[in-house]
């Protein structure tokens, strides 16, 4: 039974806790999966090669979990169309007819709600739901320092407890640089003396741990270098100077084959052209998509990279749209096509035969390009694993969910629907929609909460009772 007093306008209001049934989503109750072409395509794919997966993105901020890391809401936000915020659809809000969906930021709603990356569950979470899918290890996404002329990698706390983790699970995680786009937020991050700084610190302070990737035996640091930020003169010097005070480096460069910069001899692997090229020309993402130049791009790369001894590693995209954070209309959207684009961009790489691939991107939930379980990927309508499903099946393997975070560790408003159940300390059933139909009060309690098998309205506590 609820009680439940109603002053003044009656809105969609979070209210007391109810005992209700819904089915589980835990690891022993998901539901087996019908066939899936994208999956049984993945099949045929066959990678021998490793499998890692990019831009595994740690800034989300949630004001809820044990100890959060950032209490507020950070990325995750509102609603934002195209630049532009709407007030009536803030995160705080629950979408009509739904108790568990927030209105997000994003194009995508993760499979465990709005999160709060530093939860200890949470990342263990995310560390085995990628293992189960066959991935060989996930790159952290670590950015400069924004309060003084990024010399520092940050957010170090977060990173220190991934490694630590990681270490446990054995695991190991890579590092993954955005710098490329960093000049934006701190112009001085760029800087040689700065960018040395940064990363000769962090592989001096972390390098040696047992939860960071090795390949060849050395710590594998991975950024980008499409736009040439830092010239061919510059990349030798960083690398050099971030080696006589920190010791030999794994590094992997993305940017096109340029013959002064695969002349570095520290260099080990180019990540070159991608699908995401697509973006960046007419029509802007939108299809047919031009293929065949990118294949014959990755073969001239191969030959390159082989010319210089250098190691060739291939990006794969599922798909990407940044329409809900800061897209523009008509551009920055390669569609999912039901799972065909990321079959596309497998079998390509596979034909080309590199020596790692990189799937991208892991959490991005802003891009809508993620691999991370999400309730939608072409919206509300399929199933929460089908990516880490069809990642996995192109290794030939199949994909074990994880086993759920804590339940203090996630929103209170999906543990009903994660768990299926109520307890103390979940959000209760939110009522919506409320109607008066003659003498009669009528209303809906969102879907996704359960309902009560009663509710009573307090007539003292009403401002008026009609």
């Amino acid at each position: 039974m609820i009680t439940v007093s109603l002053k003044g306008i009656i809105k969609p209001a979070v209210l007391a806790v109810a005992t209700c049934s819904l089915t589980c989503l835990s690891q022993d109750k998901v539901d087996v999966p019908k066939p899936d072409p994208a999956v049984e395509a993945a099949l045929k794919i066959g990678f021998t090669v490793p499998v890692q997966a990019r831009e595994w993105h740690i800034w989300w901020g949630a004001p809820l979990g044990v100890n959060p890391s950032i209490p507020a809401w950070e990325h995750w936000k509102g609603l934002k169309r195209f630049g532009k915020f709407d007030p009536t659809t803030t995160i705080e809000e629950t979408v009509p007819g739904s108790a568990w969906r927030r209105y997000l930021n994003c194009v995508g709603y993760p499979l465990i709600g709005p999160y709060d990356s530093g939860q200890d569950d949470v990342i263990r979470w995310q560390l085995e739901t990628a293992k189960n899918a066959g991935l060989d290890c996930l790159h952290i996404h670590l950015w400069p320092s924004l309060w003084d002329n990024g010399s520092d990698l940050t957010p170090l706390p977060i990173f220190e407890k991934a490694l630590s983790i990681a270490e446990k699970m054995k695991y190991p995680i890579a590092v993954h640089d955005e710098i490329m786009f960093r000049k934006g937020n701190n112009p001085k991050s760029q800087q040689l003396e700065n960018t040395i700084s940064r990363t000769a610190s962090l592989v001096k302070a972390y390098g040696s741990h047992p939860g960071w990737k090795k390949m060849d035996g050395l710590p594998v640091y991975y950024f980008q270098n499409s736009n040439k930020w830092m010239s061919a003169k510059d990349m030798a010097t960083y690398m050099s100077e971030v080696e006589k005070s920190a010791g030999p480096v794994y590094w992997i460069v993305e940017m096109g084959a340029v013959e002064e910069y695969l002349k570095i001899p520290q260099i080990k692997m180019l990540f070159g052209p991608n699908c995401s090229w697509f973006l960046h020309t007419p029509p802007f993402g939108a299809g047919p998509h031009p293929w065949e130049d990118v294949r014959k791009d990755l073969f001239r790369t191969k030959e390159m990279t082989k010319k210089f001894g250098k190691k060739l590693g291939i990006l794969v995209y599922s798909k990407f749209n940044n329409n809900n954070d800061r897209g523009e209309t008509g551009k920055g959207r390669m569609d999912a096509e039901d799972g065909m684009f990321y079959i596309k961009g497998l079998a390509m790489a596979k034909e080309v035969d590199p020596d790692l691939i990189i799937v991208t991107q892991w959490n991005d939930f802003e891009e809508g390009g993620f691999i991370e379980p999400a309730w939608d990927y072409d919206g509300f309508n399929g199933d929460p694993f089908r990516y880490c499903r069809i990642t996995a099946a192109s290794m030939g393997k199949s994909f074990t969910p994880a086993k759920l975070p804590n339940r203090d560790q996630v929103d209170p408003f999906i543990r009903h629907k994660l768990f299926g159940d109520t307890v103390a300390g979940d959000a209760g059933p939110v009522f919506q929609s409320s109607i008066i139909n003659g003498r009669k009060l009528e209303w809906k309690w969102g879907e996704g909460s359960g309902d009560p098998a009663e509710m009573r309205i307090v007539q003292s506590e009403l401002v008026r009772w009609t």
